[in-house]
């Protein structure tokens, strides 16, 4: 796991696993998996992988709360950094939104 700015968050090496990971700080509330798509690649469809992040702020658990938003990001290192960043900032942005404080 990986710490950042106080946030655990999960690890690339994780995330190779297929393993899925719930975190939450104050009421900001994330999930994040790793989930198959099916692209069009040289004229033909392949399967590859992503992230996927989602936060929301409902007091309930993932399956029964509304997703405030969810990005995809590439199954790879670099987009294993770039959730990471998105997940830090979405929680500073809500933070500050609602002027949480710890």
């Amino acid at each position: 796991m990986l710490r950042i700015n106080d946030m655990e968050l999960p690890s690339y090496e994780y995330l190779t696993f297929g393993n899925d990971y719930k975190g939450s700080k104050n009421k900001f509330r994330y999930i994040i998996r790793v989930e198959k798509r099916t692209v069009q690649k040289d004229g033909e469809e392949a399967e590859t992988k992503v992230i996927t992040a989602a936060y929301w702020l409902a007091p309930t658990c993932s399956a029964l709360s509304e997703m405030e938003e969810t990005v995809e990001f590439p199954f790879d290192e670099d987009g294993h950094k770039a959730m990471t960043d998105w997940i830090v900032n979405k929680y500073a942005e809500i933070k500050k939104r609602f002027g949480w404080f710890r």
